[in-house]
């Protein structure tokens, strides 16, 4: 009787060990994965350079608050992000957008708006650099009736600045004097 206490003392603490070895193992996988899903990171890492959630004069003594920037061979691209899951129907001139799934409805008012908006507040910033933007969406999205303008997909996006990061170093180079004065701006 007496070797039975230490005995199952050992195989609690065992069985302790075991469990609290479980859980970090799957806390590192979670976050391993929640990282690669992450769609600023994965944008970022595939740009020339990025700036996240940039605060930015609207022109109106206001200021935007910009989601990503990304410095690409084509000049800046502001990139507004949204999680879609399920079918997103919108147009140019629809105020509202409207997304069906999960046996859910859920409306947003038009990006476009918002977007050209920081757009413009990005080049009166930086003049000297071209500056478009699209509306990035992720998630298991599926276009109602057609794909909107400016609307693209996160592994569309990833291809094409891979592809520019790789060919376009020449007008990178040109644009980063005006890129650095932006990342100082950020900066300060």
């Amino acid at each position: 009787m007496g070797n039975s206490v230490p005995g199952t003392l050992t195989l609690v603490l065992s069985m302790l060990l075991v469990l609290v070895l479980a859980v970090a193992l799957a806390v590192a996988l979670w976050r391993v994965r929640r990282r690669r899903r992450d769609p600023v990171r994965r944008l970022a890492s595939a740009a020339v350079d990025s700036l996240h959630n940039l605060l930015i004069p609207s022109g109106h003594d206001e200021e935007v608050l910009v989601d990503l920037v990304l410095l690409s061979s084509s000049g800046l691209l502001v990139i507004e992000l949204r999680r879609v899951d399920g079918h997103l129907f919108g147009g140019e001139k629809m105020a509202e957008w409207t997304v069906l799934g999960s046996g859910r409805r859920q409306t947003f008012p038009n990006p476009k708006h918002h977007l050209m908006d920081r757009v413009a507040a990005l080049q009166r910033l930086v003049p000297e650099i071209p500056v478009s933007g699209v509306f990035l969406v992720w998630g298991s999205t599926a276009f109602g009736r057609g794909r909107p303008e400016r609307v693209v997909l996160l592994e569309e996006m990833l291809d094409r600045l891979r592809r520019e990061r790789d060919t376009g170093t020449e007008s990178v180079r040109a644009f980063r004097p005006a890129w650095d004065s932006l990342r100082r701006y950020a900066a300060s």
